[in-house]
């Protein structure tokens, strides 16, 4: 082999390693694991695929945004149902004033009798 095919595949595999990391990092950005050996082995077609993937980080956290909601609607249905402030929603159960028009969580409207 001479000196310039030598240097031909040194940069083909550093080319390979580099597209390995992209798409890792693309792929850990939307919310996936991994993606090293996708980039590693497919190259630029691994990079062009993992740019493609939707994005899932947003429904992690609305996911775990929801139960930490359930979380305090509890807490504060708890609390501030002993205290005769608040009633709670009947289509969502989240404690509201009494005196209010709308539920703030879901938007029910209350008919005031």
């Amino acid at each position: 082999m001479n000196t310039g095919t030598v240097i031909a595949i040194i940069f083909i595999i550093i080319f390979w390693i580099i597209s390995g990391f992209l798409s890792m990092d693309l792929q850990s950005k939307k919310g996936y694991n991994g993606g090293f050996w996708l980039g590693f082995l497919l190259g630029i077609v691994g990079l062009v695929y993992s740019a493609g993937l939707p994005d899932i980080s947003k429904k992690k956290t609305t996911k775990k945004s929801k139960e930490q909601d359930t979380e305090k609607t509890e807490e504060l249905t708890e609390e501030q149902a002993n205290k005769g402030k608040y009633i709670l929603c009947p289509k969502c159960g989240f404690p509201i004033w009494e005196d209010e028009d709308q539920c703030s969580n879901c938007g029910y409207k209350k008919i005031n009798k």
